[in-house]
């Protein structure tokens, strides 16, 4: 019959990967053939014929094929609840036969075996009841019941007792082989404890004492089976975070130190590092005041720095957070405004998230442009079809965060508050970026955050009411006066104009950043004058059209005779496209209007257009900036 379980447990998984044909029909009516007398077998197996150090693995077993056939059960649905009806009260009767406490002097390894036995077998049962409520609820199922109150009244932490062994010489009984792999199997023992636990707890009032419990089971058990506490304690904490906040914060800052210590197992860090960040970062943990009046949310502010200094250097880290967050303060369902109110509280996290990257050496940086060129030539670079792509967990917690703005109402109060205060943070990013160092390369770290910095924005400013974007419009300006890398003053230049064709009552604050001395500014003022290459953009909503065209054209004019190159470059592209527009929808005064002005221009674009066709001007990015349009 052992092999009979091992092959109905390969059907079910190949099964399980078959689309739904013939193949996969015939298999599902061939494993429920057998399944009644299978269940018979396994359940008789658990409930005391497995008796040494060697059936633990057997049990495992078995404990699969029944999850696989319920499984196989919910995928079909026609042999669901027979398989449950069936199953349930007969394992719920085995297992409460075998956790019965019995006093055995000295304890016998059989009897000890069994026991841990029938604690898995009940953490299984225990399992399928939170997978399925409707079907395993403890009032319609008396034996389910009974175990369930067995398992509440039960001491936690309960340990089983250490047999003797084989040998013994001179009193000092000695490990023999019967004895190998008790030390897993009693961590095992208290692992299920709590798994069967998270039923009771998710039922009923938590049992008093349970956080010390919890606090004692991270500290006695193995780092890699830790994660059903932690399930434990994700819903025990909101019930406890008034009546016992100084254990709570005892409890999240040991569980974390817990974590800490795995992060040099890559196998079973990630599944407890997960179930940790769902138990502190959950909604009612968030939405505890700030950290100035309350205990755990400066505990829980304190491990988010953590966390974010961790992903520096483990990659996905920060990817799991910002995850988890972006999850409870605006689920894919309609969202509370409470749980979104404490975004406002936890907002370092999130423009952590904007601006989140690795810390790369320069030959590491090397290595990662390389990358990216190879990635770039997508299908047709063998490399790409043999090799995945590993910098994903590097750009999700910035594509979670992009898609999060995304999802934002403009019109929702809460929303709106938020967006303005991210918009400040950004800015003072960015300017602290533009202290650390004044000149910086196209790939350093500064120039990284101030692009990701203007990346968010670029989302953000558009988006403001006139007000708040008046109250900020004036750093935008500061900022296009700063030297910075092309990338990002394109991004400046790009929110500028959004900004005023959004907001056309604002289009005056632009002509003062045209009035500072040519030798103070003479490269930054070609920002302000590449807003003025997409006047057509934004004169669309503005009501004096004529007024503002005309000071745009003095304003260029001026700038036509700076020593600078490159200067004059930028004004003589803004001249040809302002000049564009004159006459056009009611946009500028007709040419008898400007006098010996107008010959004089068009002769100066006509020279243009000349030098421009002998390759002399006009060059790269000049010539793309004309090409683009802003909206």
């Amino acid at each position: 019959m052992l092999s009979v379980c091992v092959c109905v447990s390969l059907s079910l998984r190949v099964s399980v990967c078959l689309c739904a044909d013939a193949v996969r029909g015939a298999l599902e009516q061939c494993v429920f053939s057998v399944a009644e007398p299978v269940q018979e077998y396994v359940v008789r197996r658990l409930g005391g014929e497995l008796c040494t150090l060697q059936d633990v693995e057997r049990c495992r077993l078995y404990l699969s094929v029944l999850r696989a056939l319920v499984q196989l059960g919910d995928a079909v649905g026609r042999h669901r609840v027979s398989l449950l009806q069936r199953l349930v009260p007969a394992l719920s009767r085995s297992c409460l036969r075998t956790l019965e406490p019995h006093e055995e002097q000295p304890p016998q390894l059989a009897a000890q075996v069994q026991r841990a036995v029938g604690q898995s077998a009940a953490a299984w049962l225990c399992e399928v009841a939170l997978e399925q409520p409707g079907q395993l609820h403890p009032d319609s199922c008396p034996a389910l019941a009974a175990l369930t109150a067995h398992l509440s009244r039960a001491p936690m932490n309960q340990m089983l007792a250490k047999p003797l062994a084989n040998t013994e010489q001179q009193g000092c009984v000695e490990e023999g082989p019967c004895l190998q792999g008790w030390g897993r199997l009693a961590a095992q023992f208290v692992q299920d404890q709590w798994s069967c636990l998270r039923l009771v707890v998710s039922r009923s009032a938590p049992p008093p004492g349970v956080l010390q419990g919890a606090m004692e089971a991270l500290s006695i058990l193995p780092s890699d089976q830790v994660l059903p506490v932690l399930s434990c304690l994700r819903t025990l904490l909101p019930q406890l975070l008034v009546s016992e906040a100084s254990l709570c914060v005892e409890a999240v800052t040991l569980a974390w130190t817990v974590v800490r210590g795995l992060s040099s197992s890559p196998h079973d860090f990630w599944p407890v590092l997960r179930g940790f960040i769902q138990l502190v970062f959950q909604q009612a943990v968030l939405e505890l005041p700030p950290p100035e009046h309350c205990q755990l949310s400066a505990a829980v502010a304190r491990i988010a720095v953590e966390l974010i200094e961790m992903s520096q250097t483990k990659a996905g880290v920060f990817n799991q957070l910002i995850q988890q967050c972006c999850d409870t303060w605006m689920p894919l369902d309609a969202g509370s405004d409470s749980a979104f109110a404490s975004a406002l509280t936890h907002l370092d996290i999130f423009t952590e998230a904007c601006l989140h990257g690795p810390v790369l050496r320069r030959d590491q940086r090397l290595l990662q442009d390389v990358q990216a060129y190879i990635e770039q030539l997508g299908e047709e670079c063998a490399a790409n079809s043999a090799v995945s792509s590993d910098c994903r967990d590097d750009h999700f917690p910035r594509v979670h965060a992009m898609a999060f703005l995304s999802r934002l109402d403009a019109s929702n109060e809460l929303h709106k508050t938020f967006m303005e205060q991210l918009v400040l943070r950004l800015l003072n990013k960015d300017e602290e970026a533009a202290r650390a160092r004044v000149r910086y390369y196209g790939n350093s770290l500064q120039h990284r955050v101030k692009n990701r910095a203007w990346q968010s924005l670029l989302l953000l400013l558009p988006r403001l009411e006139e007000a708040s974007a008046a109250r900020v419009l004036g750093r935008l300006y500061e900022a296009g006066f700063c030297g910075n890398q092309a990338s990002v003053k394109y991004l400046i230049e790009w929110q500028i104009i959004l900004t005023l064709e959004r907001h056309p009552a604002l289009l005056p604050t632009l002509w003062p950043c045209f009035l500072l001395g040519q030798e103070n500014n003479k490269t930054s003022i070609c920002t302000f004058l590449s807003v003025l290459v997409h006047l057509g953009t934004v004169l669309q909503r503005v009501d004096d059209k004529a007024a503002q065209w005309r000071r745009a054209l003095d304003v260029i004019l001026q700038w036509c005779f700076s020593h600078n190159f490159s200067v004059r470059l930028y004004a003589l592209l803004a001249l040809k496209r302002v000049w564009a527009l004159r006459g056009d929808a009611g946009v500028g005064p007709g040419l008898d209007g400007l006098g010996g002005l107008a010959a004089l221009v068009e002769s100066s674009l006509e020279q243009a257009e000349a030098m421009q066709g002998s390759g002399c001007v006009l060059p790269g990015p000049h010539a793309s900036l004309s090409q683009c349009h802003a909206l």
